[in-house]
């Protein structure tokens, strides 16, 4: 497998991410795909997120994303993932636990707690199983009527 490394995305990468990103929902997300939101989403977490990319042959394979939040019962803020994805060819590799462990490094470093949802109606155990050695797990998410 190609060598991988890692940055901070910037501007000039939002077209990759949006394939990318386009990829992610075509593989199980339960609702419908409004590429225009997707790509404002991308921009805007750019913007004012922090988002990191996994590349191999210059290529992006692999992405994370955390914007700042807070609950709708409380002020206070914590980062929470927009997205993380690991392109299917490159599963077989670390690149999932070396963003997650990214977006954590950056959340201490801003004294913030961080939040990353496993969310999709494909191989949920598999990805919980790993989010849950990087994390602790914090309740589950039930679906109806997708």
């Amino acid at each position: 497998m190609a060598k991988t490394t890692y940055r901070q995305a910037d501007p000039a990468d939002a077209l990759s991410l949006l394939r990318l990103l386009t990829l992610m929902h075509k593989e199980g997300a339960p609702c419908s795909l409004n590429q225009v939101k997707m790509a404002d989403t991308i921009e805007d977490v750019l913007r004012r997120g922090f988002v990191i990319v996994a590349e191999a042959k210059g290529d992006i394979v692999g992405s994370a994303a955390v914007q700042k939040k807070t609950y709708w019962y409380s002020d206070d803020v914590f980062y929470s993932d927009v997205w993380t994805f690991v392109h299917p060819a490159y599963r077989k590799s670390r690149i999932q636990i070396k963003m997650i462990n990214t977006l954590k490094q950056c959340a201490e470093e801003d004294n913030l707690p961080l939040t990353v949802e496993v969310f999709g109606l494909n191989d949920t155990s598999r990805k919980n199983k790993l989010v849950g050695k990087l994390m602790q797990p914090a309740g589950e998410i039930f679906v109806w009527g997708f």
